[in-house]
């Protein structure tokens, strides 16, 4: 019962899905005939793309079924981004938009201690604020294949008041007030001897001999590799050299897939770039690679 029930509605799905496109489907070499009479096939829907042709001025024409003809040059538009001049960067704009990045930061500290704090007339109970405001700034000079130099210059301004010596802060004596500092500041020289090597011997050398001048950490332990600025627990270099930044010259890069090393010529002024009658260092450092401490 529940067969002869389904079996009639079947056929009448059939021939009422069928029905149409034998109306439809008509002579199938109509469009043959047609291009032989230069005439459009006729039909009972018309021509599907007569929207598209309609408008030749504003879309390209569609290549004709009739004549197999090609829409002419002059009736495809152009692309937007032609016609419209190139915009030409000043040296400014294109100094501070390619490779160039800048950084702020605002530093508030707060320390007490109980010695100041004792010592007779001693003025807020001890605390030490030193607050400042700084910034960042690297430019990377590249040309379309490779960096070939940067610069780094870190700077800020900063408010003592009530001084007293603290681990981060050793050369905060002779700076009460308002001191604007300068940290870092430096030039480094990606693959020098590039302009003496062939094609081969860059790629085998490179990274291998960078050079650096200019202010920055001293070649020593993990001092160019572990920024501790601001934080409580600082390296010991301040204190057994007396200063963990200074101005210096020299090369720097890899020896090998494992290990790095770093071979200056440290001038020995500490803050200021001064000559004293020193005779300076020369510092050199072997270490491992970044991929021990990215990998």
């Amino acid at each position: 019962m529940k067969y002869a029930q389904t079996a009639p509605m079947m056929v009448l799905a059939l021939v009422c899905g069928g029905f149409p496109l034998c109306v439809a489907e008509g002579d199938p070499f109509a469009d043959l005939d047609a291009a032989a009479s230069g005439k459009p096939p006729g039909s009972s829907f018309g021509d599907p793309f007569a929207d598209l042709d309609a408008s030749p001025s504003s879309k390209p024409s569609r290549p004709s079924a009739a004549t197999g003809s090609e829409p002419s040059p002059s009736s495809v538009p152009a692309p937007a981004s032609m016609g419209k001049p190139r915009v030409e960067k000043s040296f400014l704009g294109g100094f501070l938009s390619d490779g160039f990045s800048f950084k702020k930061k605002i530093m508030l500290e707060l320390s007490r201690s109980s010695v100041a704090a004792d010592v007779p007339g001693a003025k807020a109970e001890g605390l030490y604020p030193r607050n400042s405001f700084g910034f960042v700034i690297l430019k990377k000079f590249s040309t379309d294949t490779a960096t070939v130099a940067a610069f780094n210059l870190q700077m800020r301004l900063v408010r003592r008041d009530n001084f007293h010596e603290v681990l981060n802060d050793t050369e905060g004596a002779d700076r009460r007030g308002w001191f604007l500092e300068y940290h870092n500041f430096y030039w480094d020289y990606y693959n020098v001897f590039n302009p003496l090597l062939g094609d081969e011997s860059r790629g085998r050398t490179a990274g291998n001999f960078n050079f650096r001048v200019g202010r920055f950490y001293l070649p020593f332990g993990l001092n160019l590799q572990t920024d501790t600025h601001g934080t409580l627990l600082q390296l010991s270099i301040e204190r057994n050299f007396g200063y963990e930044r200074d101005w210096y010259a020299g090369f720097w890069g890899s020896i090998n897939s494992d290990f790095n090393y770093d071979c200056y010529y440290l001038l020995s002024s500490g803050y200021d770039l001064s000559f004293k009658g020193q005779q300076g260092l020369i510092g050199n450092r072997i270490s491992l690679s970044n991929k021990y401490l990215n990998e």
